[in-house]
């Protein structure tokens, strides 16, 4: 997020940022840039100042231009931070495409920056010059990745109308621009993807993770329910063992399913006869149900002839042991229903 900056404020910023080894040019260029005085923003880049070094927010004159000729809540000055950004990338446009190919300190070049930003005249502009549209970012991140992972259609649009756009270009985890739309709950670019012929919809992340993965991990349900709609004609990777990087926990599809997501998706992923007995960190997806206390969900899984109510890794972790220890005495119920199915003894440990 770039740091929000006027004259209120400003001295004491330029005072901080001061400090490093940028120029006095470059700061009062960032001052200038900040507080829309593009008069004072041309006089400064005739003399030499350079538009793309970054202040003590880490921002550079140019970025905080483009940031500022989209942000909603700066509507009134968007035609005056238009203007400047234009006056920058006129003044970087001489010196031949090596500017930029130049990384902000926070990984970022200006095309990946506008993508993220959803800056189209910028994008434009760097594209008809001939910027890489597969720039990639410190991590690896291309304008096709910040523009899914922000849900910006107007920026994945133009992205995937170049002739050389690579969709199913991976970062430095793996992910491609579906992983980022998914994981993020952007529907509205995932369509965009979607339409792109033959995108592999079951590639795996660094940790095993495929897009509907991560939907149904990340609460997603409009998503993972968008994602299952393509089961019909391609392999989706329903069936894998993903990994939470950050909790550093496994599981599959369902058992996200079953924990995050609606009834909806539950009842599609058991119409995909996928495996219901899976263990994974010592419970099965039913295991979960059973834990969420939800009567229906578990009414669903019993009526699956396939479901072994009794699999588990130990009896506390049994169906029957999950139930009693919640004092579930309605979900206890349900399960001694199932006779013959329920082997009791093994569910307490006898």
């Amino acid at each position: 997020m770039t740091l929000l900056i006027d004259e209120s404020n400003l001295h004491d910023y330029l005072r901080r940022s001061c400090v490093s080894d940028y120029s006095r040019q470059e700061i009062a260029l960032l001052a200038a840039t900040m507080t829309c005085c593009a008069e004072k923003v041309c006089q400064l880049l005739q003399a030499g100042a350079d538009p793309l070094v970054g202040g003590q927010s880490g921002e550079s004159a140019f970025e905080i231009s483009v940031y500022y000729a989209v942000d909603p809540w700066r509507h009134q000055e968007k035609m005056a931070f238009q203007k400047i950004t234009k006056m920058f990338l006129e003044k970087l446009k001489p010196a031949g495409l090596t500017w930029f190919k130049r990384l902000n300190t926070q990984g970022l070049s200006p095309l990946c920056w506008a993508a993220f930003h959803n800056a189209i005249d910028v994008m434009h502009y760097l594209l008809d010059i001939g910027v890489n549209v597969n720039q990639m970012s410190y991590l690896g991140m291309t304008p096709l990745h910040f523009s899914a992972e922000m849900n910006r259609r107007e920026a994945c649009e133009l992205l995937l109308a170049q002739a050389d756009i690579e969709v199913e270009k991976k970062d430095h985890h793996g992910a491609t621009a579906i992983h980022h739309a998914a994981k993020n709950g952007a529907i509205t670019v995932l369509n965009q993807l979607l339409s792109v012929p033959f995108v592999d919809l079951s590639r795996q992340d660094v940790h095993g993770n495929t897009a509907i993965w991560w939907a149904t991990h990340n609460c997603r349900g409009e998503v993972a329910e968008r994602l299952l709609d393509e089961c019909a004609g391609r392999h989706i990777g329903v069936e894998v063992i993903g990994h939470d990087p950050h909790m550093m926990k496994s599981s599959s599809v369902l058992h996200n399913a079953v924990r995050y997501c609606s009834l909806v998706v539950v009842r599609r992923l058991l119409a995909e006869r996928i495996n219901l007995n899976e263990v994974v960190g010592g419970q099965t997806p039913f295991c979960v149900a059973v834990e969420q206390g939800d009567l229906s969900l578990v009414q669903d899984f019993l009526c699956d002839p396939s479901i072994d109510i009794n699999l588990c890794s130990s009896p506390v972790l049994s169906p029957l042991g999950i139930a009693i220890k919640r004092r579930d005495f309605k979900m206890v119920e349900l399960l001694f229903r199932q006779g013959k199915r329920l082997n009791v003894e093994l569910q307490m440990g006898i």
